[in-house]
């Protein structure tokens, strides 16, 4: 079995917790990073995750530097404004290519979707790790901080379209107005919905005043990519399609 892991968020954690701060002359403050300790942090990360998945195989993905969500909805992830860790792009660069045979990057495509790919196509070789909840939308075998949960088909597609109906706050993709978690599970889990979702989804899109138009941009956004959305051959998105209308 090899790990699949979310590259970026071990990436940033690292790059952050060698910042520091110090105080050069009174009243006066500098902030300074050590790019091998960020890496050392790194390095560490990985062989903690791995010591808990009990495997010595696994692959990092990082995201491309362009997104394809962007062109679906450009106020995708416009609302992150913080600024990254000192010294991230450089130690970004270094840790690619001294990793360079174990690192996916897919072009237009974030860490989730290189996880979420992979996993779909080959489940009994890969596990997945990410402190990323919309991972939760791919089936197969998580780690988490108490071991390996397996996310069954059902449970993946049911958190799509709760994501679908929810939004995302923090990737700044609004879902349905006046949707939230409680509302989205009582409307997913009559008999209905478990059967055709994309049908209630459709229709509470409907009431809120919206079209299903609407309603595909939120899904095509929300979506983690799996096997079936993406074109090995070309390296290109197939934009997800509901099967019933």
């Amino acid at each position: 079995m090899k790990l699949l892991i979310d590259a970026d968020i071990l990436l940033y954690r690292a790059a952050s917790s060698v910042e520091n701060e110090v105080e050069f002359e009174e009243d006066v403050w500098v902030l300074w990073t050590d790019e091998n300790e960020a890496i050392e942090a790194f390095t560490n990360s990985v062989a903690s995750l791995l010591e808990q998945a009990d495997t010595y195989g696994y692959l990092l993905c990082f995201s491309d530097s362009k997104n394809f969500r962007k062109d679906l909805l450009p106020s995708y992830k416009g609302n992150r404004n913080s600024r990254k860790p000192m010294g991230f792009k450089s130690i970004r660069e270094r840790v690619i290519e001294e990793y360079k045979h174990k690192v996916i990057i897919k072009p237009m495509l974030e860490a989730d979707d290189c996880i979420g790919i992979l996993a779909t196509q080959s489940p009994d070789e890969y596990a997945i790790w990410s402190a990323d909840k919309d991972l939760k939308q791919i089936p197969g075998k998580h780690l988490t901080e108490e071991g390996f949960v397996a996310v069954s088909q059902q449970e993946a597609d049911r958190f799509f379209y709760q994501q679908v109906l929810t939004g995302d706050t923090a990737d700044n993709y609004k879902g349905c107005p006046g949707i939230g978690p409680v509302k989205a599970e009582k409307i997913l889990s009559t008999m209905a919905a478990i059967e055709a979702p994309w049908t209630h989804v459709v229709d509470t899109y409907l009431n809120a005043g919206l079209t299903e138009a609407d309603a595909l941009v939120q899904a095509r956004v929300a979506r983690i990519l799996r096997r079936s959305d993406w074109d090995e051959d070309n390296q290109e998105v197939k934009l997800w399609t509901p099967t019933t209308a």
